[in-house]
């Protein structure tokens, strides 16, 4: 008996098929501000994150059921010494750069803000300025525009517009957004998109700059949560 056949060769670590790329690309697109980013694989699909200036990062989830086939055979080393609610993960770096540009062959692919909310009317404020002006947008929790509303109390925060405005791919071709920011001022942006039924998410999370910072020449960015 061969050798091959005594110790056959381990699974592939991780095969996954699709039809169409054309759904990944554009959720890798929404955060491809970057050359480079660390991929995540587990049983329940692929996580992707890039990061900017140590104060930013992007997360793109491609849920396994996006994909035709999808297997991962986690290698043994990684199971052993797991706990029993502990999900065996690999992750590694990749040019995110070049990913793109391999899906888009075989795909077919096409200044300082300010965030502040309140219990009260308007609820929702998004300002931006720069050397030429302000510009704000104000929005009311009157259930039209806003699902669903919360806030403990007034808050104003301000983001680096430069960096927020990585988002903005995202925002384009999501069906909801999801706009949360915590004590320390950490905004998060959570986009859905879906597919034939089938949702995936972008999520993006920025640190606040002090209002002093905000406005030194670059325009600051905006987004924030909501109130109520």
């Amino acid at each position: 008996m061969s050798e091959t056949q005594e110790n056959p060769a381990p699974p592939p670590l991780f095969t996954a098929l699709t039809t169409s790329s054309r759904q990944i690309l554009t959720l890798l697109k929404c955060i491809g501000f970057q050359s480079k980013a660390q991929l995540q694989i587990s049983a329940d699909g692929l996580r992707v994150t890039v990061e900017d200036s140590h104060v930013m990062q992007g997360h793109a989830f491609i849920d396994k059921n996006l994909f035709n086939t999808y297997t991962f055979h986690p290698p043994p080393h990684l199971t052993e010494h797991l706990e029993e609610d502990e999900d065996p993960v690999v992750q590694f770096g990749i040019s995110l750069t070049a990913l793109l540009e391999c899906l888009q062959i075989f795909g077919g692919g096409d200044a300082g803000g300010v965030i502040f909310t309140s219990p009260a009317p308007p609820h929702f404020t998004l300002s931006s300025t720069s050397p030429l002006g302000t510009t704000t947008v104000q929005f009311s929790n009157d259930g039209d525009l806003l699902e669903t509303f919360m806030v403990s109390g007034r808050a104003k925060d301000v983001y680096r517009f430069d960096l927020v405005r990585h988002a903005r791919v995202a925002m384009a071709v999501a069906t909801k957004v999801s706009v949360r920011s915590d004590e320390a001022g950490v905004l998060s942006l959570q986009f859905m998109m879906e597919w034939e039924g089938r949702a995936s998410f972008v999520d993006f999370r920025f640190l606040g700059v002090d209002e002093e910072e905000g406005g030194d020449g670059t325009s600051e960015g905006e987004e924030g949560e909501d109130s109520e």
